[in-house]
């Protein structure tokens, strides 16, 4: 009995009591080299479900743009021109401004087509500050929130898609609404474009591209108009300023401007861009939608046109 207590103490006393510090460095260091390599692949695949469901909004932005081509013989216009950077719902009408008409952005228009006639339905004195789901890229965090005024008097919601307005986002002098020419796009200020009159056809022919609001939100409201919710693809007008009261030099550098990345500064309002690795989504008139690389920068013009006559390659689907 003795001989075997000595020996069930002894092996007692051999076990080990726990992990030495080399064999949990080790241990350690295997786990976060799993890590390093999974996370990538998590980001890849959680990237691809966001990119999915980006495609799926514009799909269902595109649907709604062909129900309400179907009802007004006409495509949504990107706002009224008399309510180029004004109140939508203080728009003047008449020349003294004594009365006023609420103007409506196209995302505004299209509401009823997306089961939305309700918030349609309530005014803009409450829609405006409504975010609505299929406005926001799930790639992109700043379109989920909401700008506020620095005075807490007012809440806007914002967007991740801003319709086409063609080569510019607008063209001519913005103090003259009525005087100024129509952009070449489908989507444009005060703009009744029919399927007819897209005569490069609408599989070639652009509607709506993906643009995050800006860093400090004050542009990208849905509901509102130019550099809100619509832009051209060459913009020459720059609405921020490298100063209080500097010329907007640093944003005029890039233009006219074109489809390139985000360089997260201020003056990515004035470009199409997104979220999504190399480039991002693109609605086209025919209902399609397809992700174009920023290599494809130099086709965006002939893309953005709907009678320019250009001869387009095929940008796959």
């Amino acid at each position: 009995m003795e001989r075997i207590l000595m020996r069930f103490s002894f092996f007692r006393a051999a076990r080990p009591a726990g992990f030495t510090l080399v064999e949990l460095l080790v241990v350690v260091g295997i786990i976060a080299v799993l890590i390093a390599l999974l996370l990538p692949a998590v980001q890849k695949i959680r990237e691809a479900a966001n990119g999915l469901q980006c495609r799926n909004n514009l799909k269902q932005i595109g649907l709604a743009m062909q129900a309400y081509h179907d009802s007004y013989q006409t495509f949504p216009h990107a706002y009224d021109a008399r309510a180029l950077f004004l109140n939508p719902s203080k728009t003047p009408i008449s020349p003294q401004g004594n009365r006023t008409l609420v103007t409506q952005s196209w995302a505004t228009l299209i509401l009823p087509f997306l089961e939305q006639g309700n918030l349609a339905n309530t005014g803009y004195a409450y829609y405006h500050a409504e975010s609505v789901p299929l406005f926001v890229c799930p790639s992109e965090r700043r379109a989920r929130g909401l700008y506020a005024d620095p005075d807490g008097s007012a809440r806007q919601a914002l967007t991740d898609y801003l319709a086409v307005t063609g080569t510019m986002t607008f063209r001519g002098n913005p103090l003259t609404p009525w005087a100024r020419p129509k952009c070449d796009g489908v989507i444009y200020e005060s703009s009744r474009t029919r399927l007819a009159d897209i005569t490069d056809g609408t599989s070639n022919t652009m509607l709506v591209g993906e643009r995050p609001p800006s860093l400090d939100l004050f542009w990208g409201w849905w509901s509102w108009s130019a550099f809100d919710a619509s832009l051209g693809v060459r913009n020459t007008y720059a609405v921020y300023e490298t100063a209080a009261e500097d010329s907007p030099v640093l944003c005029r550098s890039f233009f006219p401007e074109n489809y390139r990345p985000g360089d997260n500064t201020n003056c990515d309002t004035h470009h199409f861009w997104s979220q999504h690795p190399g480039g991002g989504n693109w609605l086209f008139a025919d209902g399609s939608v397809r992700f174009l690389p920023y290599q494809a920068n130099a086709v965006l013009p002939a893309l953005a046109t709907r009678a320019g006559g250009e001869v387009v390659q095929e940008m796959g689907p």
